[in-house]
């Protein structure tokens, strides 16, 4: 038996690791089984993630050669079907999804739905109910609410869980009425507080004139971010509690969308300008929704028929890279393949030209699309994310440092997720950086940040 962390780092940067003991012989659909009963996350939506690899559910924990408190991050993903294609769709999910009806939404209800990767509150609309036939007994907890968000209705519906959702907030508090203690909706900026922001949940801990502070709550796992001084304090709205049918009271007139940040600060949201950041990134026009495909890479969408060679269609392979980032097939490691390494005498040449095309020199802060706790197994392939290929260290002695390897060299090097222990270089006696010699207590720093 061994022990792993199950992590899920929030926007905020949260971090509650949950802790399962697993048999050394067990899958990886046996831990998936273990999170499912302490989450109740189903393992159909349920993406594992172990050294920068994809774990599969026919696997076995062992394959992936996991360790005794190794951290494996978990991502959460709702999947979404139609009763009507449930007779030619292959996963038993949906197979065994029926309509059914509840006692306290119909199809049509205005709600609020939370978005649990942001912790967030969207305003969505109620198009199914549906019920799972297996469940011998059924709750309103039970139920799963197919919603379509109501900023853009041509995305695809998805599907969540009776406390994932609520009424439509729609009465704004004046300040007046507010008192410490109690639990509102409000606009904050989590990494920019004066600016516009998404709508979480508060708990009011000070009103003083027109300041209200107080501590935000992230969904519904109630991880939360205190102190928190709400720019928008003339927007403070009141949280509707879900009500039964019978004793619901039909609001009359329509709710108006709540104010959030700008999609693109280039183009201000305005339809009618062109625009490569938000649109296409070749031609920047903004029509053929359906037609537009996102780079999995650097995230930018193109038309279809803008690419050279255009397509014909949208790939049938989940990823797709556009031409600036599409990667040589054989050195991309898919799920359920061992790591690679670069061979050949020219890799330390190859790892600076990569240096130059993929990484900001002098970047301080998380690196775009690495996960907290992944690893490699060679020096190459961190070549995309460290600043220099002859150092552990990539500093400027006048700025800081930008980035450390924890290579295991030292065995006093510990990484405790939120902070590390890191045996310097001088650290060891003798010059050959191959072997791995004794420790010299006696040496001192000779460069220092200034």
């Amino acid at each position: 038996m061994q022990t792993v962390r199950i992590r899920r780092v929030t926007v905020a940067g949260v971090q509650n690791d949950l802790v399962l003991t697993v048999p050394l012989t067990s899958r990886i659909e046996g831990l998936q089984k273990l999170i499912y009963d302490e989450l109740e996350v189903y393992p159909s939506e349920q993406k594992l993630y172990y050294g920068g690899k994809e774990l599969i559910p026919d696997h076995l924990v062992t394959d992936y050669k996991i360790k005794n408190g190794d951290v494996i991050q978990l991502l959460v993903r709702h999947f979404t079907c139609n009763v009507e294609e449930s007779e030619s769709d292959d996963s038993t999910e949906c197979a065994n999804l029926t309509s059914t009806a509840s006692n306290y939404y119909r199809t049509g209800d205005a709600i609020d739905v939370v978005y649990s990767e942001l912790g967030a509150w969207f305003e969505a609309k109620v198009v199914k109910i549906f019920v799972d036939q297996s469940l011998e007994r059924v709750g309103e907890e039970d139920l799963i609410f197919q919603v379509v968000m109501d900023r853009n209705e041509r995305t695809a519906p998805i599907n969540v869980k009776f406390n994932e959702i609520r009424p439509r907030a729609r009465y704004i508090y004046e300040t007046a009425e507010l008192r410490a203690g109690m639990m509102v909706l409000v606009n904050y900026n989590i990494q920019k507080p004066r600016e516009r922001g998404y709508w979480y949940d508060l708990t009011i801990t000070r009103v003083d004139g027109d300041v209200v502070e107080g501590n935000l709550i992230l969904g519904n796992n109630h991880e939360g971010v205190n102190n928190c001084v709400i720019q928008f304090a003339d927007e403070v709205m009141k949280i509707e509690p879900a009500r039964p049918l019978t004793d619901r009271v039909e609001a009359t007139g329509d709710i108006p969308l709540r104010k959030l940040p700008l999609y693109c600060d280039k183009c201000k949201d305005v339809t009618s300008k062109n625009c490569k950041e938000c649109s296409c990134n070749i031609c920047g026009k903004k029509n053929c929704i359906d037609k537009l495909i996102i780079c999995d890479e650097c995230e930018y969408t193109y038309h279809l028929f803008c690419l050279n060679p255009p397509l014909l269609e949208v790939p049938s392979d989940p990823e797709w890279y556009c031409p600036d980032c599409k990667t040589d097939e054989s050195e991309i490691v898919r799920a359920g393949e061992k790591l690679k390494r670069i061979e050949g005498k020219n890799w330390i040449k190859k790892c600076k030209d990569q240096m130059r095309n993929y990484i900001l020199k002098n970047h301080f802060g998380p690196v775009f699309g690495i996960e907290v706790g992944t690893c490699w197994t060679s020096r190459p392939q961190l070549c995309e994310i460290h600043g220099t290929s002859s150092t552990d260290i990539h500093y400027n002695e006048y700025h800081g440092v930008y980035s450390i390897i924890l290579n295991g060299n030292n065995e006093s090097d510990v990484d405790n997720g939120e902070e590390f222990y890191y045996t310097l270089l001088d650290g060891r006696s003798g010059s050959d950086r191959q072997t791995i010699t004794l420790q010299v207590s006696s040496q001192l720093p000779t460069r220092m940040i200034k």
